[in-house]
């Protein structure tokens, strides 16, 4: 496994950490602000921007760590940030794509809020439909099947700390879970969010951990977007006790060993 350094800030003024590689997979930390796939941009859009994936795969080719393109095997929203992976090759490809639509996968995420949830700790599960202006909507019914388990931890001056376990993988299933529990993510101004924040370009919605099994080794990553040593940390007001953070990310340090809510 490798994790070079040499070129950490020239990656991240591309939007992206590299935390591994090896034969089988690149894993990064994404940057929130940034698209997954390519952007045509300007008055005539006729201004090509890449997206993440091409900028990854671009830089790692022009820096000789890999040989040939890389796969897409799962996405991010472009406020999300967080652990992201991409295969190095065709069969792994196939092999991580059938894990991710099928669920085994373990993915955690940390989300953040300064709106008082209806419960504390639960699931938050319904049907999944199109709203308005590219948002969606929780339903009573089954049809786009979403289900979300979620703790929370208080922060003190209002913040809120959410660790979800997405059970499915629905567009914009946390998002509309959260706001569903009148808790809209901290930043997300398209599911209620009226706070103005700092890091404008995302909002506080994080890929926290990642866990598969792949060519006979269990692989588990985890990325604290509160750390300092990460390229892109969560800037937190100056208000919010630094002990009840770590607490909170202390509870949430192992999510595969709690008792999580039905």
């Amino acid at each position: 496994m490798t994790r070079p350094d040499s070129n950490r800030e020239a990656y991240a003024a591309q939007g992206f950490e590299l935390l591994a590689l090896n034969e089988h997979f690149v894993l990064i930390n994404k940057a929130a602000g940034i698209g997954f796939h390519d952007e045509v941009e300007g008055q005539n859009q006729t201004i090509r921007q890449l997206g993440l994936f091409n900028r990854v795969q671009q830089c790692l080719l022009e820096d000789k760590l890999i040989d040939q393109p890389l796969f897409p095997l799962h996405r991010l929203d472009k406020g999300t940030s967080g652990l992201l992976l991409l295969g190095r090759r065709a069969e792994v490809a196939r092999e991580l794509g059938e894990a991710f639509s099928q669920g085994r996968v373990q993915k955690y995420y940390l989300a953040l809020s300064k709106h008082k949830p209806k419960k504390k700790q639960g699931a938050v599960k319904g049907g999944m439909q199109k709203a308005r202006r590219g948002a969606w909507r929780l339903t009573s019914g089954k049809d786009n099947y979403a289900h979300s388990q979620f703790f929370s931890r208080g922060l003190g001056q209002g913040y809120r700390l959410f660790l979800w376990r997405p059970r499915t993988g629905k567009t914009h299933q946390l998002r509309v879970a959260m706001k569903s529990l009148g808790s809209p993510i901290l930043g997300d101004a398209l599911y209620g969010c009226q706070e103005a924040i700092e890091n404008s370009a995302g909002f506080y919605l994080h890929a926290y951990q990642l866990a598969f099994h792949l060519a006979g080794n269990d692989y588990c990553f985890q990325c604290d977007p509160m750390s300092e040593d990460r390229a892109f940390p969560w800037l937190l007001p100056d208000s919010t006790p630094n002990g009840e953070c770590e607490l909170a990310l202390e509870a949430f340090s192992r999510p595969e060993a709690l008792s999580w809510p039905v």
